[in-house]
């Protein structure tokens, strides 16, 4: 009768990696379109159905975060190809945005997205109204070399002649 060895411990090493390598691509496979897109897809339709303003505002975050997590797996594909744990990493984002009502979704919609929005709305204002101040800095300027040159009088002329013209013209 052959006595069996017991495991060394770096075969049971090897076979504990393998088990947990294999649980991973189990739950990459299968929990990612399962926790991202069927419960959310379901939670979606309750909440158009109930006319739930709130959950259809946590769950338009969650969509909108989701987009969000694609652009940027699109933009950096390469660079994510190399770093082996983003699956999971985007899986527990995942988890934590939809577990346990999608309130965590809209808190970081509300904290991240709309801020950011609030300041590229803020700084292309801005870019307009100094667009307008120049351009009226750019009439303004002009208007004054013209006065000192030639006298407000002229001026009151040239304006009145214009004026006419547009009046012959209606």
């Amino acid at each position: 009768m052959l006595m069996q060895q017991p495991l060394t411990p770096l075969i049971s090493y090897m076979a504990s990696s393998w088990f947990l390598k294999l649980a991973f691509k189990f739950l990459h496979h299968f929990a990612w379109p399962l926790v991202a897109l069927v419960y959310p897809m379901c939670a979606s339709i309750q909440a158009i159905e109930t006319d739930s303003y709130a959950e259809t505002k946590n769950l338009i975050s969650y969509w909108i975060l989701l987009s969000f997590i694609y652009l940027f797996e699109y933009a950096f594909t390469n660079l994510l190809l190399r770093f082996q744990v983003w699956l999971y990493i985007k899986l527990m984002i995942i988890l934590w945005l939809t577990i346990p009502d999608f309130g965590r979704a809209s808190c970081v919609y509300n904290n991240l997205i709309r801020s950011v929005k609030l300041q590229i709305v803020t700084w292309r204002l801005n870019n307009y109204r100094m667009k307008w101040l120049l351009e009226k800095d750019d009439f303004l300027m002009p208007a004054e070399i013209y006065v000192k040159e030639v006298g407000t009088e002229a001026l009151e002329k040239l304006i009145a002649s214009k004026v006419n013209s547009c009046d012959i013209c209606m």
